[in-house]
């Protein structure tokens, strides 16, 4: 089974999207209104700011600090607490399930453990800011959760090879952290290029999106919603934390493309016809996409 087949099951498993629900702290239908205010928010920060650590907080910031919603407080809850509530426990019951449901990588940043359990010095039941449970854990998504699925726990589409979703650590995150609307080349990875050149390229396009991220965001809201629903408040934030994220990832211009701008590609020749470079492409895409989320990170 692939990881499409997984996701699709796992969005089965906690419900179509998306839901009116009721406000985590206060119990009056606000979630909507909350979803709406960050995701607007981010719209319009977008062209602006993007979108690594720094950022994905200053985003939630931008609309946490002025609205009277976000100076509430909610209980903590352990993730092994929610999962084993009557609402969670016949779809997954403990921790690991879960893990493997979702297609999550057990071995999570910083030092986690159990996995996703408090990173904030919050203890079960203690009351949290709702403002810095969003701020915070908008950046869980970058921990490590998404890392070393392909490579070491689940099957993938050969597909997301273009992704990097093979390599081990930080790439292989990647195809979960991106959407390129506009498909991908295939590239051709050896020297032999005759029977390309024959044709007259040495890349083939492929027409069709490719990425998880729209996804994953859509998976992660659905949860939340469910959590929220069922008297969960702690959860529901932290699970709508997570589907920021992934929607703040695809306004960054690196995550929404395989190359944003044709400077950005090298060629072995160009003439008479042009023969990509792939590593020195490569290189030089990985070069500015840090370098570009770090230039805006100086201004979070």
């Amino acid at each position: 089974m692939s990881n499409d087949d997984d996701s699709r099951r796992a969005l089965d498993i906690i419900g179509p999207g998306p839901h009116t629900f009721q406000n985590p702290s206060q119990g009056d239908p606000m979630f909507g209104k909350v979803a709406l205010l960050i995701a607007v928010a981010m719209s319009a920060a977008a062209p602006l700011r993007a979108w690594n650590g720094a950022t994905h907080s200053a985003i939630v910031l931008a609309v946490t600090q002025n609205d009277p919603y976000f100076k509430g407080t909610v209980p903590a809850e352990t993730l092994g607490d929610l999962l084993a509530a009557p609402e969670f426990k016949n779809d997954f019951g403990t921790v690991p399930t879960f893990l493997v449901a979702m297609q999550l990588n057990p071995q999570v940043a910083p030092g986690a453990a159990p996995p996703f359990s408090f990173q904030l010095g919050e203890t079960s039941g203690s009351p949290v800011d709702v403002a810095r449970l969003l701020q915070e854990y908008v950046l869980e998504p970058d921990w490590g959760m998404d890392q070393n699925g392909c490579s070491k726990l689940y099957s993938c589409d050969e597909k997301y090879k273009w992704m990097g979703a093979f390599d081990a650590g930080l790439p292989s995150q990647a195809f979960r952290h991106m959407y390129w609307p506009e498909g991908y080349d295939e590239f051709a990875l050896d020297t032999n290029l005759v029977p390309d050149l024959l044709h007259g390229h040495a890349t083939e396009h492929v027409n069709e999106p490719i990425g998880e991220a729209p996804q994953r965001g859509e998976l992660f809201f659905n949860l939340g919603v469910r959590a929220a629903n069922s008297g969960h408040p702690y959860w529901a934030l932290r699970f709508l934390a997570w589907a920021l994220h992934y929607a703040q990832d695809v306004t960054q211009p690196f995550h929404a493309a395989q190359i944003p701008s044709p400077q950005l590609e090298a060629y072995y020749v160009e003439f008479p016809i042009k023969i990509p470079n792939v590593p020195e492409t490569t290189r030089t895409i990985t070069y500015y996409h840090i370098a570009f989320e770090d230039y805006m990170d100086s201004f979070a």
